[in-house]
């Protein structure tokens, strides 16, 4: 069902679309808020990381320390950078299959592997064929 686009709104219908518009809003900070919270958590204890090789002097003993009680929080930023290379992975795969798309559109596959492309003027004497014939094709359209 079409709806015009310059019909009066009702007051209810722009509550609704207010109500939206805030939740979506919601939404969007509580993301940006919980991530802050997340790289704020991990900046500090790789600040207390830091701070105790320091102190340590970098002996053996602090860097198995550090590996011992640091290792899981290695996580965050692993979570954090796969969803980005997983993201740019996907987009370069899809971008390589359209060029691909884009090069096979006019490409006719004869005798097994062997890609031949067609000429502007093969196209347009193939174009010519099909008006002729449906121009025959269609008797009374002139």
């Amino acid at each position: 069902m079409a709806v015009p686009l310059n019909a009066p709104s009702s007051p209810e219908s722009e509550r609704l679309l207010r109500a939206l518009e805030a939740e979506r809003k919601r939404n969007a900070e509580e993301r940006i808020t919980g991530w802050t919270v997340v790289w704020t958590l991990f900046g500090f204890k790789l600040g207390t990381v830091i701070i105790i090789w320091f102190a340590a002097g970098g002996s053996a003993e602090a860097n198995a320390y550090i590996a011992v009680t640091s290792w899981y929080w290695l996580g965050i930023p692993i979570a954090a950078m796969s969803g980005l290379i997983a993201y740019r992975w996907r987009l370069r795969k899809t971008r390589r299959k359209v060029s691909q798309l884009r090069r096979s559109e006019f490409t006719s596959h004869q005798d097994g592997d062997r890609s031949v492309m067609f000429s502007d003027e093969e196209v347009r004497e193939f174009m010519a064929q099909e008006r002729r014939r449906g121009e025959l094709g269609r008797p009374g359209e002139r």
